[in-house]
């Protein structure tokens, strides 16, 4: 069996993630995920929400479980209409307020399932690039900067590590169309996230 520790994480992306499971209960039960059933797949939102994990090793002040966190780069679109993007610039804040490195990307447009399957599908994906630079840049040594954001304002948290590309590199990783493009704009159409 395969085994792995914590520090073996050099960095890692969160793509439209869920950060406070709290909050998105009625998101959820509203989009079809009826209460009972989430109620059995999460049965405490504390302890499964990273945010909340994260902001309570603050107030504890475990500072040695938080120097064990990696780098995060948090990535969402602002047309996600399953997990808001404040979720993700929330989220942001909280590891930034912790001293963990972390950057935060919104793009533009991007929906909920844009970054795992139309994206991708549509070949030259400006999100998907940047993901796959990430993952090719990654080094045992690298790690992102910390953010030098002072406003609480969220657009301003939101953009504050928009770039599209690694610092230095000026062109996308173009990848094949897997789908035709009217395909994919009516998944987009159609997929319930």
């Amino acid at each position: 069996t395969p085994s792995w520790t914590l520090s073996q994480i050099r960095q890692w992306v969160g793509v439209s993630g869920p950060y406070d499971l709290g909050p998105l209960v009625d998101i959820f039960h509203h989009r079809g995920l009826h209460r009972n059933v989430l109620g059995r797949l999460i049965t405490d939102t504390e302890v499964l929400s990273p945010h909340r994990c994260i902001a309570n090793l603050v107030a504890a002040g475990s500072t040695d479980a938080l120097a064990c966190v990696p780098p995060a780069l948090l990535i969402h679109g602002t047309a996600d209409e399953t997990v808001p993007w404040q979720q993700t610039s929330d989220f942001f804040r909280v590891l930034r307020d912790a001293g963990v490195p972390a950057q935060v990307e919104i793009y533009e447009g991007k929906t909920h399932t844009d970054p795992i399957l139309e994206g991708p599908m549509s070949g030259s994906d400006q999100l998907m690039s940047r993901i796959l630079d990430m993952l090719r840049a990654g080094s045992p040594h690298s790690r992102f900067p910390k953010q030098n954001v002072d406003s609480d304002d969220e657009h301003a948290i939101a953009s504050s590590g928009v770039t599209g590309f690694l610092p230095g590199k000026e062109e996308y990783v173009f990848l094949p169309r897997v789908l035709p493009l009217w395909v994919l704009h009516a998944a987009r159409r159609v997929n319930p996230f």
